[in-house]
């Protein structure tokens, strides 16, 4: 054994086992990092599109002042005086609008 650890190919294969764990041990690495942003990507963009939507929702609202219950892209918007409550499908308040009656701006 004592031979084996002195001689050139003893270190030549210990090296080499040892460069396969340390490329092993970057590629996991890699892999999962590349993985997370791609989930986190899709959780951003899934975020913005929301907002988009609640600014729709929002611009619909001043420029049409509903009177009654409206059904708009999915959310249910209920008139409440100068209030609006918009709802989503599982019935949670996700905002609420206060517009001023006489020059329709938000409260």
């Amino acid at each position: 054994m004592k031979r084996f650890l002195i001689s050139r190919r003893g270190a030549a294969i210990e090296m080499a086992i040892g460069m396969m764990f340390l490329v092993m041990a970057l590629t996991i690495i890699l892999l999962t990092n590349g993985l997370l942003q791609a989930s986190h990507a899709k959780d951003d963009l899934n975020d913005f599109e929301e907002k988009i939507v609640y600014f729709e929702i929002e611009d619909y609202v001043k420029a049409n002042k509903p009177k009654e219950v409206v059904e708009y892209k999915g959310y249910t918007i209920t008139p409440e005086g100068n209030r609006y409550i918009v709802v989503d499908k599982n019935n949670n308040t996700v905002f609420t609008i206060g517009l001023n009656a006489a020059d329709n701006t938000e409260n």
